[in-house]
């Protein structure tokens, strides 16, 4: 959940005009006009990238939408530690990955861990 408020901040910085009504608006008029046969798909499309393009260009140039985390990197001490999330979760890792390698779970991860850590660790595997 919290990623998508970071990325709604993301797109309203580089995209703003996209995630207006009025955008949205016009987009389902001209999808409409497109089904009706008044206008190409391609033509519109055309139109539409070009000015699309440059913001993700410009997007892109921009500086990276980071989380610091608030401390200095244990291993290296250069860095500062971000939170980064991947496909399988939130963690926290130095920022100056790849010179530095340092990672740590994040307290969301850390907190659902602990009542399995509580109820397992150290108790004998029922299947061996």
């Amino acid at each position: 959940m919290e990623i998508a408020f970071h990325v709604n901040d993301f797109l309203d910085a580089h995209f703003k005009h996209m995630m207006s009504y009025e955008f949205t608006a016009k987009m389902e008029d001209s999808l409409d006009e497109i089904a009706e046969g008044g206008i190409a798909w391609h033509d519109m499309m055309n139109k539409f990238y070009t000015g699309f393009d440059k913001e993700i260009q410009d997007a892109k140039k921009g500086e990276k939408a980071t989380m610091l985390v608030g401390r200095a990197c244990p291993k290296c001490k250069e860095g500062q530690l971000i939170y980064k999330f991947t496909r399988f979760g939130k963690f926290i890792g130095c920022d100056k990955y790849p010179e530095c390698d340092y990672t740590e779970k994040s307290k969301e991860e850390t907190d659902a861990l602990a009542p399995l850590k509580e109820k397992y660790e150290g108790q004998p595997c029922p299947d061996g």
